[in-house]
């Protein structure tokens, strides 16, 4: 396993502090990853992680378009719908940017509310399925790579991207080079600062080594302000929809990591399906399928009612941030 070292994105000082250790509990790929907090900003983030030449290792080819297959609009979640509401009024019809597009469900949404969507993903596979499933215009390429014109979009959206990224901040400082003037960016993340972060903490939905970084409206703030942006805003939206799909995520790879390591066994993909299907072949093979739907049901809805709480609060899972690129002469 290829392995890098790095420094906090924001303070550039590798001052930490260790928050533990973790497996990789959605696909089960050998090897523990350090969580660490920085010292002085508080993002938490995977050091050492894999090299940029070796994360793939920890990606299924169909991870993103089967992340995402189940997003209908209503579960994009509040910050779809916030950014939204401000595109509408103030730049209708303008020219977006999805980055890591995936299915194209956020960018179809986008599509249906009249704005022009160009959907960016560096997989073939998802931007094939969001061009025939979705009828998105993509290009397939990272941030970095995509030959796009300067200052040619009025907005440029992330939905669950940005904590995959190496370099975080690098990424929305291109942002800022191909946005108009006066333009968005929306960030869509986990927040490691809810409450059911903090109640399940290694259990919880880290999605570890595939989420580098972890943020929390401060530190998701303090990048955007670092990379340039201006008047910028970072919250937790409420959204049980988001809450409830991520808790019971949690929930399910738990009992399926701590099912198969005590039975000793190594997951391998098989050919014709996803990793989840093996996964699941081997703990749930002899459970019904109605049973199997009805766990799932009461873990995302009956279980979760206690902690959906969190969306009244301001401690929800659902991190929106939000930053303009400054005017020459004024404000956004």
């Amino acid at each position: 396993m290829d392995l890098e070292t790095v420094d906090c994105p924001i303070c550039e000082t590798d001052d930490t502090v260790e928050l533990g250790h973790v497996r990789d509990l959605n696909l089960l790929r050998p090897g523990e990853f350090r969580l660490v907090r920085c010292r002085r900003c508080g993002l938490a983030y995977v050091n050492p992680r894999p090299t940029l030449q070796a994360i793939g290792d920890y990606y299924t080819a169909d991870y993103w378009v089967d992340t995402q297959r189940c997003c209908d609009e209503s579960a994009l979640g509040s910050s779809l719908r916030e950014t939204l509401r401000w595109l509408s009024r103030h730049r209708p019809g303008g020219r977006v940017l999805d980055v890591g597009c995936g299915a194209g469900h956020q960018a179809a949404a986008l599509t249906r509310h009249g704005f022009c969507v160009l959907g960016l993903d560096p997989h073939e596979g998802a931007c094939r399925v969001a061009r025939e499933l979705n009828g998105v215009d993509t290009v397939c390429a990272t941030l970095a790579e995509a030959d796009l014109p300067s200052e040619s979009f009025d907005a440029v959206t992330f939905s669950s991207v940005l904590e995959h990224v190496h370099d975080p901040l690098q990424d929305l400082r291109r942002v800022l080079e191909l946005l108009k003037p006066g333009g968005l960016v929306a960030i869509r993340a986990p927040n490691i600062g809810s409450w059911q972060a903090c109640l399940l903490g290694r259990w919880w939905f880290l999605e570890i080594p595939r989420h580098l970084y972890h943020f929390t409206p401060r530190t998701l703030h303090a990048l955007l302000r670092k990379a340039g942006f201006v008047e910028v805003s970072s919250r937790a939206v409420p959204s049980w929809a988001f809450g409830s799909a991520v808790f019971e995520a949690s929930v399910l790879h738990a009992l399926r990591a701590r099912h198969l390591a005590r039975r000793g066994i190594e997951v391998t993909p098989t050919p014709g399906g996803t990793v989840g299907q093996a996964l699941d072949g081997l703990v749930y093979g002899a459970v019904p399928s109605g049973a199997k739907r009805a766990f799932r049901w009461i873990v995302g809805r009956v279980v979760y009612l206690p902690l959906a709480i969190e969306n009244l609060v301001g401690r929800s899972v659902e991190l929106l941030g939000m930053g303009w690129k400054p005017r020459p002469n004024g404000p956004s």
